[in-house]
């Protein structure tokens, strides 16, 4: 009788153990699951190739356990929409903000620093067309043509501002203005190209102006947006007669 009692009793404990143990387990899991422990993190809604330009429709946000969201995963769609795609990224998969291009100009590819609907074209420079070196990428110029007309069998040569508001991609292989150079530096970039952002209407006007003509830059103030319109320039009415 007195073992029966033990063993009831050992039994009893035993129970009170195990029910305090699956309750201490139960609550445990029920907190990892809570609503305050979930984070929002971006995933691919589709396959997303590299090199192409992240779209809403191609991204989700979902609320995961915070244990199951990576460190480096975004969390919401701004921080993703509009970026390039460094890498392929496999639908359902975090987006990491290290696959994608979030400073284009620290890419090292011009390609990712062409606005969208323009074109890259370089032309050469030497000091003086390219405004003694001062122009950095990033800057805005006017695009200034001189060429020679035939009009009516008679030689015209005339200058225009053709081009205005044209930004500069790159100086030489230049795509920042980040460290000081030194004049020997600066003087081998003046030497070589400038490329700028045209569209491609623009790219005809500047192509064939710089083959057959000659080509200066006007630097312009980070604050002018204006547009001159004024008509072609000859040496007659440059000199007012």
């Amino acid at each position: 009788m007195k073992n029966a009692r033990k063993f009831w009793a050992l039994a009893v404990i035993f129970g009170l153990v195990a029910a305090l143990l699956a309750y201490q387990y139960t609550e445990k899991v029920k907190a990892r699951y809570e609503p305050d422990n979930l984070v929002e993190v971006v995933k691919a809604a589709v396959d997303i190739s590299r090199d192409s330009i992240i779209t809403p429709e191609q991204v989700e946000v979902e609320r995961v356990p915070a244990q199951f969201s990576h460190p480096a995963a975004a969390r919401s769609q701004q921080a993703i929409i509009g970026k390039v795609a460094t890498s392929d990224i496999s639908a359902g998969e975090q987006i990491l903000t290290s696959k994608v291009l979030t400073d284009k100009s620290k890419a090292g590819r011009l390609a990712y620093c062409i606005p969208e609907g323009k074109r890259a074209v370089s032309i050469a420079v030497n000091p003086v067309i390219g405004v003694a070196g001062l122009v950095k990428p990033g800057d805005r110029v006017d695009v200034i043509g001189t060429v020679d007309l035939d009009s009516g069998g008679t030689s015209v040569v005339v200058t225009t501002i053709f081009l205005q508001d044209i930004e500069v991609l790159a100086v030489g292989k230049t795509m920042t203005e980040s460290r000081a150079v030194s004049v020997a530096e600066a003087k081998e970039i003046e030497a070589k190209t400038m490329t700028l952002a045209v569209s491609p209407e623009e790219v005809r006007s500047l192509v064939l102006v710089a083959e057959r003509g000659s080509i200066r830059l006007a630097l312009r103030s980070p604050v002018d947006e204006g547009r001159a319109v004024l008509p072609p320039c000859n040496l007659q009415n440059a000199v007012g007669h």
